[in-house]
């Protein structure tokens, strides 16, 4: 991964560096777009000089506007990628805070301090009131909710404070959400304590098997239950999300956030919490935060397909690299390919169905190749490089060659013309990750590839 600390490549770029931020922030300015310096210095100097003198294409997640993801090379136009999202979507900003960004604009999430592109799946937030637990729709059991009472962690006055006003089993319930048997749902909610340690997320009935996960928002820590997780959001929150596969099709009363006692699961009188932010969503993962306010609100399928990149990628022999991270190891498989204008010829790469494994192929020419590397975890950031050539093809991960194959035949001389985050055969395999850089280089020596992906 990248150290973002590399002070030795840092000098080395010294002018040459200066010289190409500063080109590429004066062209994304003057062209009405948004630059974000975050970590740049640290992501040039990572993959050094010698690299970004060969590259062809480099994009990083430092300049964008609405269907437009710049890239730093080339110095024009002519490498920007395209980015669709047909409607709103949240990101956490440099600030660290959650933001809403508009229809189309792309994400540069801060969520693990530097900037990653970041790509979603469509997912529906099946609350209707995600940040107002006073609603009649959250049914109260001996528990008082004061609307607007804390800073949450959109920086704005709205997280509602949950006090329980009679010792025992003090809950907030959401009632009439319809499950579909056999699909999974996760839950997940923002809390913050006050005096409040313990937290928990319960699901009862026949659906989800009548479940209890227990959740430590003083220290952040998981306390007992399965498929959760607790995320720390800054300034004392913390996320906290549970998977479940749903038993039966029914409508159910099953979600309750309650107070949770160390022994007998019971709340105290008079103890605190705040909470912010509630979601259930389709799915095996927790998603970016999706807001509602009296209905259930749909972020969309976002992605990216560029075309006319045809000078840009040598597609008889060269590098295609990426440092990504998936949002899941959760048995899809999710590519970015080079591709023709029709399909027919394409590297795809990205990440397997099988878990701990990566995914490179060829088809187009013959033999076409399958390489399968094993022993990666898909939701670390990686730093991946397939370079591509008659016969000599290899797989480098971290610094490690992991895969090889010496039966490729070559692709003619322009036939690549696009990069597209999904299968390029067609709109299947969607590429939904992060990506801190992605860059087409010539053909490398071993030496090169380990440098570049060290």
């Amino acid at each position: 991964m990248f150290g973002y600390g590399n002070g030795n490549w840092f000098k080395a770029l010294g002018g040459a560096f200066d010289a190409l931020v500063s080109a590429f922030k004066t062209r994304v300015l003057g062209d009405g777009g948004t630059y974000e310096s975050g970590c740049l210095a640290a992501i040039l100097g990572e993959i050094g000089q010698p690299i970004l003198d060969q590259a062809s294409l480099l994009t990083t997640p430092n300049a964008y506007k609405a269907s437009t993801i710049y890239s730093i090379t080339p110095t024009d136009a002519s490498g920007d990628l395209d980015f669709s999202r047909a409607s709103t979507a949240t990101r956490v900003n440099a600030s660290g805070l959650i933001e809403e960004v508009a229809s189309n604009v792309p994400r540069m999430d801060y969520s693990n301090g530097c900037p990653q592109i970041l790509l979603e799946p469509q997912r529906t937030n099946l609350i209707t009131y995600s940040e107002d637990l006073s609603d009649a729709s959250w049914n109260k059991t001996r528990t008082t909710i004061t609307s607007n009472a804390a800073t949450s962690p959109d920086g704005t006055t709205n997280a509602d404070l949950a006090e329980c006003n009679v010792s025992g089993l003090s809950k907030s319930s959401k009632s009439s959400l319809s499950y579909t048997s056999g699909v999974s749902y996760t839950f997940s909610f923002f809390a913050k304590y006050i005096s409040q340690p313990r937290i928990s997320l319960s699901l009862s009935g026949a659906i989800f098997s009548s479940s209890t996960n227990i959740f430590d928002i003083q220290n952040g820590t998981t306390i007992s239950g399965s498929a959760q997780t607790i995320e720390d959001y800054g300034n004392g929150w913390y996320r906290c999300s549970v998977v479940r596969t749903a038993n039966t099709t029914d409508v159910s009363t099953a979600i309750s956030i309650q107070f949770a006692d160390e022994t007998t699961g019971a709340g105290v009188s008079g103890n605190q919490v705040y909470i912010w932010g509630a979601m259930v969503e389709q799915g095996s993962y927790a998603t970016s935060y999706i807001k509602t306010e009296g209905a259930a609100a749909t972020r969309l399928l976002e992605t990216s397909s560029t075309s006319g990149l045809s000078s840009l990628i040598d597609s008889t022999e060269g590098v295609l690299y990426v440092e990504m991270a998936a949002l899941a190891d959760d048995g899809t498989t999710r590519l970015i390919s080079i591709v023709d204008a029709t399909g027919t010829n394409r590297i795809n790469m990205g990440f397997n169905s099988t878990s701990g494994v990566i995914y490179f192929s060829s088809s187009g020419t013959s033999p076409n190749i399958s390489i399968f590397p094993t022993g990666v975890t898909q939701t670390d950031l990686n730093k991946i490089a397939f370079k591509y050539k008659a016969n000599d093809c290899a797989v480098w991960v971290n610094g490690v060659e992991i895969g090889t194959s010496v039966s490729f035949a070559a692709y003619a001389a322009n036939v690549f013309s696009k990069i597209e985050f999904k299968n390029g055969a067609g709109a299947f395999n969607y590429f939904y990750g992060k990506v801190s850089a992605l860059s087409i280089l010539p053909y490398l020596t071993d030496q090169e590839l380990q440098d570049l992906t060290t």
